[in-house]
């Protein structure tokens, strides 16, 4: 098995719209390369032998005011979704977003999850990152149908976890 994670390109998306991935997932992950291509983020894409295993967004600064107010404008890893469970790809797909991180001169990253995720806190924490000591996040985001249209607006309470990054 040959896990791949690497930053989206162009043929990344036409690959993924040949490969028939739905609407719905084809259009974050084309928005998110959008963000990519104003220099706001680096959308990651994880890979196994050819076929699309997952995803994850590195924000160049936190999305969330009271993080920025109290700890700076640090990259914040958001949106991370493997398809396969318990293969790596999770854990690929951090390691790539810290690298890039760090290649960017970031000294600690981090992350909003939601309380009741009990496998993503844990690999989480098995990854270094920790709670931070300053109450929750509130994760606002919108949610679309397929054809783009709004179905609900979300407002998630979320921990806030953070990691130091060696150079």
């Amino acid at each position: 098995m040959e896990l791949e994670v690497r930053p989206c390109s162009r043929s990344d998306l036409r690959t993924l719209e040949g490969k028939g991935v739905a609407p719905r997932e084809l259009g974050l992950v084309e928005s998110r390369y959008a963000w990519q291509q104003l220099g706001d983020a680096v959308q990651l894409l994880a890979w196994i032998e050819g076929e699309y295993v997952g995803r994850a967004t590195l924000l160049m600064r936190s999305k969330y005011s009271s993080v920025q107010d109290l700890i700076g404008e640090i990259p914040e890893v958001n949106a991370l979704e493997a398809s396969l469970r318990g293969r790596g790809v999770g854990t690929a797909l951090l390691d790539e977003a810290e690298r890039q991180a760090t290649q960017f001169g970031a000294t600690a990253i981090g992350l909003a999850v939601e309380p009741s995720n009990a496998s993503a806190i844990r690999l989480y924490a098995h990854r270094g990152f920790v709670e931070w000591q300053h109450g929750t996040v509130v994760d606002s985001w919108n949610e679309v149908d397929e054809g783009g249209k709004l179905v609900a607006t979300h407002d998630d309470i979320c921990t806030y976890m953070t990691k130091e990054l060696s150079p």
